[in-house]
C-alpha cells in the first residue's frame, strides 16, 4: 500500500513539473522568453504553468516554432478560458480553415493557407512613416478588447530586421502622480469608429496623436469606455485603457483639453524609456501578449519595404475574442461597449 502511495506521489510530482524554461530579458519582467518547448506537444501541466505565468507576465515569446494555423489558434486559446469563436480581425484576410486567424504582410500569398491574395501591408497611408500606437479593438462598437493578442512571424526581412515596440499600461498608471490619479479615476474615454475617418487620418511623428481632417464624419459611431481599469480579476493593479487609433476625447473635458491630457500621459508616463521594450523578430517567432495590459505600435512600413530585398514580411495574427468583461474601477463590470449619442460635443 505504501509502495502504491509513493508511486502515486511521484507521478503527481512529475506531472506538476513543467518541461520548459523561462528567461526574463527585461528588468521589469514584462516579457518572458520560453525555451525548451515545442508548442505542438504542450502537456496539461505545461498549460497550467503557462497560464499561471501569463497572469504575472503580460508577454510570452516562443522562439523557432513551426505550426499550422489551427495549432496556432489552439495555442492562443490556452490563455483565455472565456474566449469566444468570433472573428475579430478587420482586414478580411482570414485563413479559410481557421477564420479567426488572418494573414498579413507585403509578400505574394497566393496558395498559402488556401488564400489567393497579394496583400498590401496596411490599408491606409499613415503606417508608412509613423509608429502608430494602439490597443487592439479598444473602443470598437461591437467587440470587447481581447485579452489575448498574438503574432506569428513566418518571414521577416533578412537584412533590415524589424521590431515591435511595447509599453506597459500598468506601469504607466503606477508612475502617475497621486493628484493626477485622482483626476483621471472617474474619467471615461470617448472613442470613435469611422471608416472615413480612418482612411483620411494622419498622425504626428510620435504616432500617438491623431490629426483628423474633420472633427466629425457622417459615419461616426462613438463609444464610451472607462479610462482606468483593473488589469485582471485579482484587482491588484490598475491599468489604462487607451487607443490612439480611436481616441476622440475624455467625457468630462473639452476636445482641446482632452488632447493635452492625452499627450501628457502618453509622453510622460506611457512612452518613457523605462517603460518601453522591443521584440526583434526572427522567423517562426510566436508572441502572445495581454492586450489589456500592454500597448504596442505597428512598425513603419518604410523600415522593411526594401525594393532591393526579395523577402520582406509575412505573418499570421490572432485577436482572440473574449467574454471577459472590462473591470472598471468605478462601476460594475462592462460586458459590452457602450454606444453614445452622435451629438457629442
Amino acid at each position: 500500500m505504501r509502495f502504491l502511495t509513493l508511486i502515486f506521489i511521484l507521478i503527481k510530482l512529475l506531472y506538476l513539473v513543467n518541461s520548459f524554461t523561462v528567461h526574463y530579458p527585461t528588468f521589469s519582467k514584462n516579457k518572458a522568453i520560453i525555451s525548451n518547448i515545442d508548442v505542438k506537444k504542450i502537456t496539461d501541466a505545461d498549460k497550467l504553468e503557462l497560464q499561471n505565468l501569463f497572469k504575472i507576465v503580460p508577454m510570452l515569446v516562443f522562439k523557432n516554432q513551426k505550426i499550422n494555423p489551427q495549432e496556432y489558434y489552439d495555442l492562443c486559446k490556452i490563455f483565455d478560458k472565456n474566449y469566444k469563436k468570433d472573428i475579430l480581425h478587420p482586414w478580411y484576410t482570414e485563413i479559410p480553415s481557421v477564420p479567426q486567424i488572418s494573414i498579413r504582410g507585403n509578400m505574394n500569398t497566393s496558395g498559402i493557407f488556401g488564400t489567393n491574395n497579394i496583400l498590401l501591408d496596411e490599408v491606409t497611408s499613415y503606417f508608412i512613416y509613423n509608429y502608430v500606437w494602439h490597443q487592439d479593438l479598444v473602443g470598437h462598437p461591437k467587440h470587447l478588447p481581447p485579452i489575448v493578442s498574438s503574432m506569428y512571424m513566418l518571414k521577416t526581412p533578412k537584412k533590415n530586421k524589424i521590431s515591435t515596440i511595447y509599453a506597459s499600461l500598468e506601469d504607466a498608471y503606477d508612475s502617475l502622480d497621486l493628484s493626477l490619479k485622482k483626476d483621471i479615476n472617474n474619467l471615461n474615454v470617448i472613442n470613435v469608429h469611422s471608416l472615413k475617418r480612418f482612411k483620411q487620418v494622419a498622425y504626428d511623428y510620435t504616432g500617438f496623436v491623431r490629426k483628423d481632417k474633420k472633427k466629425y464624419y457622417d459615419d461616426d459611431i462613438f463609444t464610451k469606455d472607462p479610462f482606468v481599469i483593473y488589469s485582471d480579476k485579482t484587482k491588484y493593479r490598475k491599468s489604462l485603457l487607451i487607443n490612439p487609433n480611436r481616441f476622440f476625447k475624455f467625457d468630462k473635458l473639452d476636445y482641446n483639453d482632452s488632447l493635452e491630457l492625452f499627450r501628457h500621459i502618453m509622453k510622460n508616463n506611457v512612452l518613457t524609456n523605462a517603460n518601453i521594450f522591443h521584440h526583434n523578430w526572427d522567423d517562426n517567432d510566436i508572441i502572445i501578449w495581454n492586450n489589456r495590459k500592454l500597448i504596442h505600435t505597428s512598425s513603419p512600413t518604410i523600415e522593411y519595404n526594401n525594393k532591393h530585398e526579395k523577402r520582406n514580411r509575412m505573418f499570421i495574427q490572432c485577436f482572440l475574442a473574449s467574454r471577459e468583461p472590462i473591470l472598471s474601477c468605478n462601476s460594475e463590470p462592462i460586458f459590452h461597449p457602450i454606444i453614445i449619442n452622435k451629438s457629442i460635443t
